[in-house]
């Protein structure tokens, strides 16, 4: 099992690794340590036929979250906030690779 540590912040999103192998269960700690309530999405909530790589979930200030993903897919799945103020930021979004 991996463990990737999200921050959330108001500028930024930081993770502590960007990459996990494929085969192996990835625990997301997931914090909002900004004064607003932001977003984390990793990948896609379906993709194909029902096979989901990815989640969304929300945060508000202050809160801690945990998500386990099976990374089955291999390849490079992005991650972002959905909340519109966030999304012209250079910092809340990026690339977690499955290798």
């Amino acid at each position: 099992m991996w463990d990737v540590h999200v921050t959330l912040t108001d500028s930024r999103i930081a993770l502590g690794r960007r990459s996990a192998p494929r085969g192996d269960v990835a625990r997301f700690i997931m914090r909002n340590v900004g004064t607003k309530p932001h977003s984390f999405t990793l990948g896609s909530t379906a993709r194909g036929t029902g096979i989901q790589t990815g989640f969304s979930h929300t945060l508000k200030p202050k809160q801690l979250k945990i998500v386990f993903l099976f990374l089955d897919y291999r390849g490079t799945l992005r991650y972002y906030s959905k909340f519109p103020a966030d999304r012209s930021k250079p910092g809340m979004h990026g690339i977690f690779t499955v290798t």
